[in-house]
């Protein structure tokens, strides 16, 4: 999402500590289509995490009721000044957690390819959804990412973020953007190293691709370690201030706590998760009419995922400007999306100003999916944006 949230927090200094242990192989997954074109194999990495977390000063709410009555609070037009539900205090948190990933690289690499499988995009999702949002069961032949990049000879990581997905559940009091980023920044270094990379072995370039969340996430890891990937991705993003544009995004998503919304589903996290009130509310939020099937919507609606608020407020404790990084950069939106741009991304783009934001970025390209929302992975015209992000890699030399 667009750095809308205006939260005064601490910078947060992070650390990690990985515990590599013995991967967690299985077969080749099975629910792939039978025509694709990927040889995929699914691991569980362990990992142990030190970050210094910001703490939460609101009561952590029990109801509906009293979610509603903060995201009232929250919203109010002087909440900048009256309401600060997170930091400056921070607190050192260390916890061992596990992560779900599938590499997935072609099953017939192309001689006239010259190793591109080694070339890795490295996907991190946004809020709502999980590693699904990159690899779609629906159509993967139209709106799965995965099955695109490794059709044009490129390897992919695709992992569950901390919370979602078959990754562990952590509370969602404590899981924040400092977590994520650092948990990021390790398997990164595991897939550089050859690790939970399969047949492919080492690397020989890292491009982390983002989506809203997971584009935040990324935007981090360039300021924090500039030199960890070659590229980035960035997708469901942008750089603009717009007043109360975080009071708008809270309102707009709709959020009732999960599980008391669907305790069968959700029942196993606590109050700190939330997710849409209806597909509405989904839709509200990720696409714009008439760019998307209403059976991709029912397909996104299913899989969506739980997320903390702690995730969406924690991110604005965080410089995004990225003043060492030398890497190529994509950043692209659709052209209707909220949470990027308020809806108006043309213009958006022509004001923000991306050689400030990444001074030293030897590449920088951008693009706007005509007539899309934010979920631009699910937006019916998909495919042009897939053709743009593999003249961007081209482009870079990958």
């Amino acid at each position: 999402m667009g750095p809308l949230l205006y939260i005064t927090a601490l910078a947060l200094l992070a650390n990690i500590s990985t515990t590599l242990a013995n991967p967690i192989q299985q077969e080749p997954q099975s629910s792939r289509p039978s025509d694709s074109v990927a040889n995929c194999v699914d691991y569980k990495i362990s990992l142990t995490v030190t970050s210094e977390n910001l703490v939460i000063n609101t009561p952590q709410w029990k109801n509906d009721f009293e979610l509603i009555d903060y995201l009232q609070n929250s919203s109010a037009k002087n909440a900048n000044v009256t309401f600060h539900p997170i930091g400056p205090t921070t607190i050192n948190v260390t916890e061992s957690v596990s992560i779900a990933a599938t590499f997935c690289s072609p099953k017939t690499p192309s001689a006239s390819k010259q190793d591109r499988e080694k070339t890795v995009l490295i996907t991190s999702s946004g809020l709502a959804y999980d590693s699904r949002y990159w690899d779609s069961e629906y159509n993967p032949s139209k709106y799965s990412f995965v099955e695109a990049a490794v059709a044009q000879g490129y390897s992919v990581f695709n992992y569950d973020r901390l919370g979602v997905g078959q990754s562990q559940k952590v509370s969602g009091w404590t899981n924040q953007a400092s977590i994520q980023v650092e948990i990021l920044a390790s398997l990164i270094q595991l897939v550089r190293n050859g690790n939970y990379t399969g047949p492919v072995g080492k690397a020989k370039s890292i491009v982390a691709v983002g989506h809203s969340f997971g584009s935040q996430i990324t935007n981090v890891l360039l300021t924090k370690y500039p030199s960890i990937v070659d590229a980035a991705i960035l997708t469901g993003d942008a750089y603009e201030s717009i007043p109360y544009g975080g009071a708008l995004l809270e309102e707009t998503i709709e959020p009732r706590i999960a599980n008391q919304l669907d305790p069968k589903i959700f029942g196993e996290l606590d109050t700190g998760y939330l997710t849409f009130v209806d597909i509405y509310a989904h839709v509200n939020f990720f696409f714009k009419a008439p760019f998307y099937e209403i059976s991709a919507v029912q397909y996104a609606q299913s899989i969506a995922q739980p997320f903390a608020l702690l995730e969406f407020l924690s991110t604005a404790a965080y410089s995004l400007k990225a003043p060492e990084y030398e890497g190529s950069l994509f950043m692209m939106a659709g052209e209707f999306d909220i949470p990027a741009c308020l809806g108006d991304c043309v213009n958006t783009f022509r004001t923000q100003n991306l050689t400030e934001m990444f001074p030293k970025s030897r590449l920088i390209d951008t693009y706007i999916l005509p007539g899309a929302g934010h979920g631009v992975n699910f937006a019916s015209n998909v495919g042009e944006y897939y053709g743009e992000t593999w003249g961007f890699l081209k482009k870079a030399g990958f």
